[in-house]
């Protein structure tokens, strides 16, 4: 199983498809190309477009991981 791009990797990874997108290929064939899905690449997308987003559930994540007591 893969990790998680962190955020450089992520901002990397969308740019490369935004350089196929550019260069003609489709969402599909450019998201195939990266090894991604693309309900992953349109999640990820709204997340860098929304840093607000990416907080709250980073945060949500923590928060989650703290004991009840």
């Amino acid at each position: 199983m893969r990790r998680r791009p962190g955020p450089d990797q992520l901002a990397k990874i969308l740019r490369e498809i935004q350089a196929d997108l550019e260069a003609g290929l489709n969402v599909h064939q450019a998201c195939r190309k990266a090894g991604y899905a693309t309900t992953t690449y349109y999640r990820w997308k709204a997340l860098q477009e929304d840093p607000v987003t990416l907080l709250s559930a980073h945060l949500a994540g923590i928060i989650s991981e703290l004991p009840l007591s």
